[in-house]
């Protein structure tokens, strides 16, 4: 499902009785501005599907997460509706450090006994670059990854037993990237060489690991900061699953460097107030309903039987301009939309995503276009929208319209005006014959459909209160997103700094050491009794007070930064919009590479980075 359109079509399937979603939690966790469409998946199953019985599979849930996945599956309240198991596997062992120079304790780990011996490791890394720079070093100062363990003295170590496949890999391939970045044949022949045993250490981002499906996997390191306990559980999950010992390690960046990253990230899937409001009055345009039900008397009727006078009207926002107009990433606007849609309400309903704007060119000149509008209506229509514009259309031989609103001016779906649109670019009636067009090019029409758009039905007749009523649930809505991301960033940061040894070589990798129990206690803690995490009341987490290194930077020197680029670039931006910038936040309208122009302003390192 992608943008509100189903891959099968519903009426030619046999019925289905019962759905399985695997990786539930991305319901509630990830659907927010990652994967929109996720947020209908429940509504589609039900609706067009008919599906009545529905499982959820997740091992990464808290109780607040299991809470919003049931009543997305309209089981809320249901004795028995989730069954939970045990947060966190017995025979994974788990260990922090906050080591100055990460790189060198990573290599030094590599080499180390406890990982000397594994076969198969994943590293995974917050950025798509730091993936490249981290397996260059791994390749560089390991230069085959199969160490030998230095043998005590009187002693000779027992060789531990190899797979013929594990043996015949090639030193060049210790360790390879993995990133959305590259293509997906360069992402299948590294993760194939990896669940074949020829390639023993990845270094990802979090694109690596849905889906894989490997037992013997060892050891699992985090190069850089989780984004929340729910992350965490999940990558170091990956490991262990035959049932065997794997170590987790995971470094802390006690500079906070990571912590402010993640940071960026949560903001910049963030939509301020004024945005919202913006699109809120392209979303709901004013429409003429009300006033005909009240001359025709018709306003109190609508009004007692609970409806709407207006039942709604199809709309196009043209998805280019939009986000150029609002600053908002188009997953941003798909999310706000899908909320819309998802309202107690059932404020607008989205379509799939369509052509908004038809061109039609008549190479017979005007007296050709005047010939079209008497045969077709939807030309006429067109037509007769632009002249009410003012516009004199007798010396036109072209004419520009939106689809949507001429098909819903007419009343006609926008599968049939589409249809007949697309026929008149084939066809032409000349007399009482037709005609294909390469016969006569003079004659012939050219029909051009352009600027795809966000496509939906929604009411004209909302009343002022309504939309800042509709206007504040978003804002609501986005705001609590943003609230409960820092709340779990800001926790699984001060959990693991507690545990957290100075340097990685000192780590006790044992099931009984008492970091790693520590840590189990604390996850168990945070998946049974994190109901805070989804209140209404939570605040902004206060970070003031983090055991880290702050930073000293004079006022006076940001505002005259902030001077210094309002002068140069003649864009109007608003006040959150600059502060973005400055964080080094990419946006529609100041992406990557317009900062990378001038690198005086924002910061080089998070315009760069993705998470994925």
């Amino acid at each position: 499902m992608q943008r509100g359109r189903i891959l099968l079509n519903s009426s030619t399937m046999p019925p289905v009785a019962f759905a399985c979603i695997d990786e539930a939690h991305c319901l509630s966790e990830w659907s927010h501005n990652f994967r929109p469409s996720y947020l209908m998946l429940c509504k589609v199953l039900r609706e067009q599907f008919g599906v009545r019985c529905i499982l959820g599979l997740t091992a990464t849930a808290t109780k607040s997460t299991a809470r919003n996945v049931v009543e997305h599956f309209g089981i809320g309240g249901i004795p028995g509706s989730v069954v939970r198991g045990p947060s966190m596997p017995s025979n994974l062992v788990l260990c922090v450090s906050r080591d100055v120079d990460k790189e060198r304790a990573l290599v030094d780990l590599l080499g180390s006994d406890t990982y000397a011996d594994l076969d198969s490791i994943i590293i995974y890394c917050i950025r798509r670059e730091q993936t490249e720079k981290v397996a260059s070093l791994i390749r560089t100062c390991l230069q085959d990854l199969q160490l030998k363990v230095p043998e005590e003295k009187g002693k000779k170590k027992k060789p531990r037993k190899r797979n013929k496949k594990a043996d015949e890999r090639p030193p060049t391939n210790s360790a390879e990237a993995y990133h959305a970045g590259m293509s997906s044949a360069a992402r299948r022949k590294v993760q194939n060489a990896f669940m074949a045993g020829n390639l023993r250490v990845v270094v990802a981002t979090v694109a690596f690991g849905m889906g894989l499906d490997k037992q013997d996997v060892r050891g699992v390191i985090h190069f850089c900061l989780p984004r929340s306990f729910e992350s965490y559980v999940q990558e170091v999950g990956r490991s262990g699953r035959d049932g065997n010992k794997a170590v987790c390690h995971l470094f802390l960046d006690s500079k906070g460097g990571d912590l402010c990253e993640l940071r960026k990230h949560i903001y910049s899937n963030s939509v301020d107030r004024f945005s919202i409001k913006k699109l809120v009055q392209r979303i709901f345009r004013p429409c003429k309903c009300l006033q005909i039900a009240q001359l025709n008397s018709e306003e109190e009727t609508a009004r007692e039987d609970g409806g709407r006078v207006c039942q709604g009207h199809e709309h196009t926002l043209v998805v280019e301009t939009t986000i150029n107009d609002l600053d908002i990433k188009e997953e941003g606007i798909e999310t706000l939309l899908c909320y819309l849609e998802l309202h107690p309400n059932r404020l607008i309903r989205v379509l799939p995503n369509t052509w908004s704007t038809c061109t039609i060119h008549c190479y017979g000149g005007p007296r050709q276009l005047r010939q079209l509008a008497q045969k077709s209506p939807v030309v006429a229509a067109a037509i007769a929208k632009e002249r009410t514009k003012g516009k004199a259309m007798e010396s036109e031989s072209s004419i520009t319209f939106e689809v949507v609103e001429v098909a819903s001016s007419m009343g006609w779906n926008l599968s049939p005006v589409r249809r007949e649109l697309k026929q008149l670019q084939w066809e032409m009636e000349l007399g009482r014959e037709f005609y294909p067009l390469h016969r006569l090019a003079k004659d012939r029409v050219m029909v051009e459909f352009s600027d795809l758009g966000f496509h939906f039905i929604s009411p004209g007749d909302l009343s002022d209160g309504e939309m800042d009523d509709v206007i504040t649930f978003l804002s609501d809505r986005v705001e609590g997103q943003v609230k409960r991301e820092l709340w779990q960033l800001r926790k699984i940061f001060m959990s693991l700094h507690g545990l957290s040894e100075e340097m990685a070589i000192d780590c006790d990798a044992n099931e009984t050491s008492k970091p790693n129990l520590e840590l189990k206690s604390i996850l168990r803690e945070y998946f049974e009794n994190s109901d805070r995490a989804i209140s209404n009341d939570l605040q902004y987490p206060d970070w003031s007070n983090l055991p880290l290194q702050q930073m000293e930077c004079s006022d006076g020197r940001i505002r005259g930064d902030i001077r210094n680029f309002i002068g140069i670039h003649q864009t109007r931006f608003h006040r959150r919009a600059i502060a973005r910038i400055f964080q080094g936040i990419p946006s529609p309208v100041y992406p990557a590479q317009v900062w990378g122009k001038d690198r005086r302003f924002g910061d080089a390192t998070s315009m760069q980075t993705s998470s994925d």
